[in-house]
């Protein structure tokens, strides 16, 4: 696990030390690769210079043999890389015979050769998370590339024969020509999903690099890209026609498979562990199969309602992994909020950040890989959202009189209703949104049903309001599935990859640790595919598929229960310990003063959070981890 920094200058400028430059981008990643560091500098004389820099966190290969940049043996190819390919030993097999010789027990080296065997067709093989820029000596061209699910970030910027590629955006923000503008569409979109899906970035001019996807910047400038695998596709295969038991026996035996590939490392492994079903599992299935007892981490909300953390031990103690438990610290937690801009470098609203940032920090004092059951809820139907949202849909179509006309009412007026009558506004608002939104009712009521900021909330919010761009939500069409299956698809696509995958990718590497996802393996995710809604969710309850294969070996008592998710007492520190953070960010002087929300609506979102006003606690939340970061990083429109 690594971060990779790529530079492309082609204006002929001469003034900049580049070999300074790219360390300066380099090292703001330290903290992701604190084991070794590596630049290699390519010069085309008139046509500018290629840099290619690397942090390194060693679990594969501890020796200095896997030093990045790495090159081909015939010294075409150079490559730095961030991830991992669980695989390698097993395609290494298969290019020896082919003539490939190996100096290294490197997945890296394996990623070249590969690469020199079978050119692009090579993204397909391999198995793991990624995201590489190769740069090709001969071509004078680089290749970028992204693991099939976005479990590793890539963000490039490619304007006037500069072309930046980093893992993180504050990389990118230590080069001095890259403009520090607020792109309007990323803007909305934080708004809206307290995220920025892909491509879209806060940063005027920089992308996302598609998940499951390649892109090559040749030598006159010129881009090129293509997908070499999608979630459309995979949903496109005939539907399973396993019975429910088949189904569930198939299932076990992928599960264990990816799970036995996360453990692939030279270096101490463990588990993130809520208790809940995913963590549960993975934990079960391992333990079966490990001759050591594995190490399980867990973070406790002593007091708040929200804590996990008696679930997570009796889980522990039933299938005997060498548990650590600590509760969270309120001041420690706290602390955090300073760090938010830094670590997650454009706004990311999920408040669930800082207590993935602290167990993070605890695993990494006794491992430095952890593995985390994030993406069963996205596969097997686990969040309520999905049932909600149908079921929400299905009222308003049977209304459809009735809440027609009720869409017509003006915003002014639903307001009013809401002030005099404690009626929920935002619930009567986003219900005026779905009817009157060109999608189709179970569609709409799925993106608008999660978003903080409706688009008719921005408007009033913004003093310059932006539209918004495409992002996969738009995708809903392309999928051949039943409308619970959609809505899953969807949530990988979006939700999964720039707010889960972000959360807990910067969370671990911030101490140095290495996060796996196994849930998300790509195998694991195209067999979900083929399973009907009705086998993951039974009326409002979710992954019943899963539940059948945890319940092999663990007593059910032990696991059901309401979901509580991984989330502080976010309302309970904005309207205390947060307060000051509160008026500073949010003053009037200092709204006015910046003049990108307008005062009466931000003072109104204030207003309603004091009021305790329903779902008001993150639309503040967002207002604040906005602000702070256009504090943090100087940013304008």
């Amino acid at each position: 696990m690594c971060r990779i920094v790529a530079v492309i200058d082609r204006r002929g400028v001469q003034a900049r030390d580049p070999h300074g430059l790219i360390e300066t981008m380099r090292d703001t990643m330290q903290a992701g690769g604190p084991d070794d560091a590596g630049l290699a500098l390519f010069t085309q004389g008139a046509q500018g210079t290629v840099a290619l820099g690397h942090r390194r966190l060693s679990v594969i290969e501890l020796s200095p043999l896997g030093h990045q940049p790495m090159a081909s043996s015939d010294q075409r190819y150079h490559i730095v890389f961030n991830g991992e390919i669980y695989n390698h030993a097993e395609l290494r097999a298969e290019l020896i015979p082919l003539g490939h010789t190996f100096r290294s027990h490197s997945d890296t080296e394996v990623i070249l050769a590969a690469y020199s065997q079978w050119g692009k067709e090579s993204f397909k093989r391999f198995r793991g998370m990624w995201a590489f820029a190769i740069w090709d000596n001969q071509e004078q061209q680089l290749l970028l590339c992204r693991d099939r699910i976005g479990v590793k970030p890539l963000y490039w910027y490619h304007q006037g024969g500069l072309t930046l590629i980093a893992s993180e955006l504050k990389a990118l923000y230590a080069h001095p020509d890259l403009p520090r503008r607020i792109n309007p569409t990323g803007m909305r979109l934080f708004l809206q999903y307290n995220y920025i899906p892909f491509p879209h970035t806060i940063c005027v001019g920089v992308e996302k690099l598609a998940p499951g996807t390649w892109l090559t910047i040749n030598r006159s400038g010129e881009v090129a890209r293509g997908a070499y695998w999608r979630l459309q596709d995979a949903a496109s295969r005939s539907p399973s026609m396993m019975d429910e038991r088949e189904a569930t026996d198939e299932l076990e035996r992928r599960l264990r498979e990816a799970f036995r590939y996360r453990m692939v490392s030279d270096v101490p492994v463990g588990l993130f562990l809520s208790g809940g079903v995913d963590s549960s599992l993975l934990l079960a299935l391992l333990a079966k199969e490990s001759s050591s007892k594995l190490k399980t981490f867990t973070i406790g909300f002593a007091g708040t309602g929200l804590d996990e953390a008696p679930y997570a031990r009796a889980i522990a103690s039933a299938l005997g992994s060498e548990h650590y438990e600590m509760n969270q610290d309120v001041d420690a937690a706290l602390a955090i909020v300073s760090k938010i801009p830094d670590v997650w470098d454009e706004p990311f609203g999920d408040a669930s950040a800082i207590p993935t940032w602290l167990v993070a920090q605890f695993a990494r004092k006794h491992v430095t890989v952890a593995l985390s059951a994030d993406g069963g809820d996205e596969l097997f139907g686990g969040y309520p959202k999905y049932w909600r949202s149908r079921d929400r849909a299905r009222r308003l179509e049977k209304k459809w009189g009735i809440d027609r006309f009720r869409a017509q009412l003006p915003r002014a007026f639903i307001n009013h209703l809401g002030r005099r009558y404690g009626i929920g506004v935002n619930k009567l608002l986003k219900a005026k949104e779905i009817l009157l939104s060109p999608k189709t009712l179970a569609h709409a009521a799925f993106v608008i049903g999660q978003q903080t900021f409706i688009d008719t909330d921005i408007d009033q919010l913004l003093v310059n309001p932006a539209a918004t761009g495409t992002t996969s939500f738009d995708a809903w069409d392309e999928f051949p599935l039943d409308n619970l299956n959609r809505m899953m698809a969807m949530d990988l696509q979006t939700y999964h990859v720039d707010d889960i995958h972000v959360k807990v990718d910067r969370a671990t590497m911030a101490h140095g640790l290495e996060g796996r996802e196994p849930l998300v393996d790509h195998e694991l995710v195209e067999f979900a595919q083929t399973l009907p809604s009705a086998m993951k969710i039974r009326g409002s309850t979710g992954k019943n598929i899963l539940r059948q294969v945890l319940y092999r070996h663990v007593d059910r008592s032990l696991i059901e229960r309401p979901k509580m998710g991984f989330s502080p007492p976010l309302d309970r520190w904005l309207a205390n310990d947060m307060a000051p953070l509160v008026e500073d960010f949010l003053s009037e002087k200092r709204t006015k003063d910046v003049g990108i929300f307008k005062v009466s609506a931000v003072s109104e979102v204030r207003r309603a959070f004091a009021g305790r006003a329903k779902d008001n606690t993150q639309k503040l939340w967002n207002l604040v981890i906005f602000e702070q970061w256009r504090q943090r990083w100087k940013f304008s429109l």
